[in-house]
Formats: C-alpha cells, sequence, structure tokens
C-alpha cells in the first residue's frame, strides 16, 4: 500500500493532520505546525514546516522526492488554494534563512585577517555591507510585486474600457435610428 495514494488517487489533505478527517488521522504523515505533534496514540507526527525549511533546498526537488511521491506530488499540493499561503511563507523563510547564512558567511569573509584588504574579493564585500545591499534586495523584491500587480491591473482596467467603447461604439451603430430620406 502506497503511503501517498489511495488507490490510484493522490492524497493530499490525508496526509496533513490539520486537514485529515477524523477517519483518516491514522494516515496522517505529518504536521503543519512549527514543531512535531504527538498524537494520543503516542505516534509522533513531524512537522513539515520544519523538515522543509532543514532541508534547506530552495528548488524543493530533493526535498519533494525525500517527503513525498514526487515531484509533481509536492507541486500539486502547493498549488492547492487552501495550502498556498501557507508554503509561501515556509519559502519566505527559508529564502531568509539562507540569505542570513550567507549574510554570515560574507561577514567571516571580510573579518578575515588572512585576506588582504586590498583584495579585489574583500574591497567587494566590504562595500556591499557597507552599502547594505541585503537590504536593497529585499526592498527591491516587494517594489517589484507592487510594480507588477499595479501594471496587470492597468492592463486589465485599459482592455476593459477599450471594450467597452467598443460595445458602446456598435450598440450606437446597430440601435440608434436611422434618418430614411
Amino acid at each position: 500500500m502506497n503511503k501517498f495514494k489511495n488507490g490510484n488517487k493522490l492524497l493530499f489533505k490525508p496526509l496533513l493532520l490539520e486537514f485529515s478527517r477524523d477517519e483518516e488521522k491514522d494516515r496522517v504523515l505529518y504536521t503543519i505546525k512549527d514543531h512535531d505533534v504527538t498524537l494520543s496514540s503516542g505516534r509522533v507526527v513531524p512537522s513539515l514546516k520544519r523538515l522543509y525549511i532543514e532541508e534547506s533546498d530552495i528548488t524543493e526537488y530533493s526535498f519533494a522526492t525525500k517527503y513525498f511521491l514526487d515531484l509533481d506530488h509536492w507541486e500539486r499540493l502547493t498549488d492547492m488554494y487552501w495550502f498556498k499561503n501557507i508554503v509561501r511563507e515556509w519559502r519566505r523563510e527559508l529564502e531568509l534563512s539562507i540569505r542570513s547564512k550567507a549574510l554570515k558567511a560574507l561577514v567571516s569573509l571580510a573579518e578575515n585577517t588572512t585576506i588582504s584588504d586590498s583584495n579585489p574579493t574583500k574591497a567587494s564585500i566590504n562595500k556591499y555591507l557597507v552599502e547594505g545591499g541585503w537590504r536593497a534586495s529585499r526592498e527591491d523584491k516587494r517594489k517589484g510585486s507592487k510594480t507588477r500587480i499595479t501594471k496587470e491591473e492597468v492592463m486589465d482596467s485599459t482592455s476593459s474600457k477599450e471594450s467597452s467603447s467598443r460595445i458602446s461604439d456598435d450598440y450606437n451603430r446597430i440601435l440608434s435610428p436611422k434618418e430614411v430620406n
């Protein structure tokens, strides 16, 4: 018996403690809480969020193939309307975790006394740190998503106005009284 399927049908909600029905609790594989949960039966249900962050796999391939049937199974789960916001937050946290580790590594390199201060790499790192380069990229991301939404809204409203204008023109052309000579 495949723990990810019921017959030929892939399982999604029954795999997650918070979304499974009472009669499905024995099939539950994960919880979406930040920590593992112990069921009344004594079985420990691992935190999927913890596993996701620990795997530290920005591509999600290794994570998906390790904890789900395959990548497609994971991607289909992440596309579910009830799971999208949850995984979005996990992805944001993972990205911040990876960026934090990378920034610590850069600081460590910048503080390394065995590397000359005149070394171009060290100079670039110091410049990045002094100028707060990590902040700019986060702000750009936020602004980028805002700009993208605004452009989409503008395009929608523009095409809506054009359609409305065309319909109005057609209406007037077809139904307006015509003068007969």
